[in-house]
């Protein structure tokens, strides 16, 4: 019944299982719930909730948040009023680092992940300028010291948010 499946899927805001185990790219949860910092669908868009505001109870009986985000993506604001005991959508998220080997002249990071596969899909456009500066840095000095670059997964899209030296 599908009243089962919905219950089977809700889970507490603050866990982050991942699309693999789930099957499914988000997981629901009590909008109430969702708290500043976590990651909910805001108006169809992934955001990180900056502000949650929990109003009285009013005339209807139930309560209303008002969520403001920042689009984990693009970062652009996001404002939404969401019925405090509805569910919600809260994405499934993932946060890998990679070691960088390479950086093409078209932009293409080679990554080596730590089982070994490597990947070179990831373009150094979907970080921002100042990662991406760090990036290219990292690129000029690789016979000097290796670099971890820190990957963001979030509804089947991804971004390349840090690079950092490792240390040994």
């Amino acid at each position: 019944d599908s009243a089962d499946v919905l219950k089977r899927t809700i889970m507490p805001a603050h866990q982050s299982p991942n699309a693999e185990t789930t099957g499914s790219l988000v997981g629901y949860a009590e909008a109430k719930s969702v708290k500043k910092g976590s990651i909910a669908i805001l108006k169809d868009q992934p955001c990180r909730i900056m502000e949650a505001f929990v109003s009285k109870v009013g005339k209807h009986g139930t309560t209303k948040v008002h969520f403001v985000g920042l689009h984990v993506f693009n970062g652009n604001r996001v404002e939404h009023i969401w019925p405090g005991d509805h569910l919600m959508e809260v994405p499934f998220t993932s946060t890998h680092v990679y070691t960088l080997i390479d950086l093409t002249e078209d932009g293409f990071l080679h990554l080596v992940a730590e089982d070994g596969t490597v990947r070179a899909d990831l373009n150094i456009a979907s970080a921002t300028p100042e990662v991406a500066d760090r990036i290219s840095e990292a690129a000029s000095m690789l016979d000097d010291a290796g670099y971890g670059v820190t990957v963001f997964s979030c509804m089947g899209k991804e971004r390349v948010t840090a690079c950092r030296e490792q240390r040994a």
